[in-house]
């Protein structure tokens, strides 16, 4: 498959058809055979079996010389979503959906990736549209779009703060930045390494609303935060005591998170007018007992499954890199174990904040999480496809944590592109939604259902007026799109 993929791509760049095998009758994999133990009868490539390739007599001298470079490759070849879909074939149990019609697979896409449902003249267009590679054009058109920022803003806005409302920064505020920042493309990591460092007054600056907006920075609230949203894991049993029946959610996780955020508090710069987020000097390590054993135990600093962080210790007057003034800078310790979180947290060796992410992208795409519920990633509850997981998390974290790529890669797989009915004659109870063999249903978010709602009902003028929806709405008044067929 990772050779066949290779060819699909390389066809884009001579001239002929990439499609699908079984009805693209130039395209290159009709002269290659992947996966049979002998040379197939038909012209048609595909199968499971082996990975011998067979060149066909009849193969173009480009395709043949192509093949000698392309062959010792095997699967490193292999697109993402290629391989998506072989570790999904691999445990369906079953017969997979058919792919999505066209009207389906737009309508889910434009949900997905802007938010919003197309309108009656992008609905007719891609129909219309011959190109076998409409599919891939209109996923890239609209990760590109202006609408894209707005809907991972909506997403995770939703996923970070959990609708609460209230606070020091104002949830516009927050919004700009959060939709910057995938206007901008940047890296997952390098956002949640913001969310958690929070630099500059926690009253001003955006990114202080995930942690911070309040007059007290609750540091048992962040805990469970990062726990829950980064880490894969819901830490509230194991506060007082081990989780009763998740043995890796220990009390130890929760406060060996805790002590990187213990010395962290909202400080007053009475001179400058400002509020920081300040850290104090540490000493010693987190003291905790659980309430059914009183039994006092110790921690640094220390991720689940990673080394406990030594905290060192300084002469008496020695502690600070900047010193504290009286009524103004709180000062700066030489040892901050808040910023020592963010980068472990966040860094491309943290494999458990690479699986975490990779299911939640995955999630948004897929209405399921390949771990699911998504804060219970624990021994007792192992992946669906565990090495399907890996594979995302290890490509998700050696491309930069780019989300666009990642939700691309998801995109074009025939996973994501498959039809919410199953095949006739299936028997629904023996279709679980971890097999993935038909696309799982997934509600509209308030935010998708009102859109949509004001879009086909021709009150686009009410939507907010942003950067991001304005395209939409004026396409929604132009033209022939007032007609009342529905698109």
């Amino acid at each position: 498959p990772g050779v066949q993929s290779a060819f699909h791509r390389l066809a884009l760049g001579i001239g002929l058809t990439p499609q699908n095998c079984k009805s693209a009758p130039r395209c290159p994999c009709r002269y290659f055979a992947v996966g049979f133990n002998k040379p197939p009868a038909s012209d048609v490539g595909g199968g499971s079996g082996n990975s011998k390739i067979y060149v066909s007599h009849r193969s173009p001298l480009l395709i043949r010389l192509v093949a000698l470079v392309l062959v010792p490759l095997g699967l490193s070849a292999a697109t993402l979503s290629s391989e998506i879909d072989r570790h999904l074939a691999q445990k369906a149990g079953g017969p997979l959906a058919p792919l999505a019609t066209d009207a389906e697979f737009l309508r889910r896409a434009w949900l997905d990736f802007t938010g919003v449902i197309p309108t009656p003249a992008e609905a007719r267009a891609f129909a219309a549209d011959k190109n076998p590679q409409k599919r891939a054009q209109l996923i890239d058109r609209l990760l590109a779009g202006p609408q894209f920022p707005q809907r991972m803003e909506d997403a995770i806005t939703v996923m970070l703060l959990e609708r609460r409302g209230g606070g020091k920064i104002p949830e516009a505020k927050w919004r700009e930045w959060l939709r910057s920042q995938f206007a901008a493309n940047r890296p997952w990591n390098a956002i949640v390494h913001d969310l958690v460092l929070i630099e500059g007054d926690p009253k001003t600056t955006p990114a202080a609303k995930f942690m911070v907006d309040a007059d007290k920075f609750d540091q048992e609230k962040a805990t469970h935060a990062i726990a829950r949203l980064f880490l894969g894991m819901n830490l509230q049993c194991a506060q007082c005591h081990d989780h009763p029946t998740v043995d890796d959610f220990t009390q130890a996780s929760f406060y060996g998170i805790y002590a990187f955020l213990a010395q962290s508090s909202v400080k007053e710069d009475k001179v400058a007018k400002v509020t920081v987020l300040a850290e104090g000097v540490a000493t010693n390590k987190v003291e905790f007992e659980s309430v059914f054993k009183k039994v006092k135990r110790f921690t640094g600093p220390q991720l689940p499954g990673g080394k406990e962080v030594p905290i060192p210790t300084f002469a008496k007057g020695e502690e600070f890199e900047v010193m504290p003034v009286k009524n103004g800078n709180p000062g700066v310790p030489k040892f901050r174990a808040r910023p020592q979180l963010a980068d472990e947290l966040s860094s491309e060796a943290n494999e458990r904040f690479a699986r975490t992410s990779a299911n939640r992208f995955w999630f948004h795409l897929m209405g399921r999480g390949l771990v699911h519920p998504l804060d219970m990633m624990h021994s007792d509850n192992p992946p669906s496809h565990p090495e399907l997981l890996a594979l995302l998390a290890r490509e998700f974290a050696s491309h930069k944590f780019d989300v666009k790529w990642l939700l691309r890669e998801i995109a074009l797989s025939e996973a994501y592109q498959r039809a919410s009915r199953a095949p006739s004659g299936t028997d629904l109870s023996q279709v679980p939604p971890e097999s993935y063999r038909i696309a799982n249903l997934k509600f509209l978010s308030p935010e998708q259902l009102g859109r949509a709602t004001m879009l086909a009902t021709g009150a686009a003028d009410w939507l907010p007026k942003t950067a991001s929806e304005a395209p939409a709405a004026a396409a929604v008044a132009s033209g022939d799109d007032n007609e009342e067929d529905g698109g």
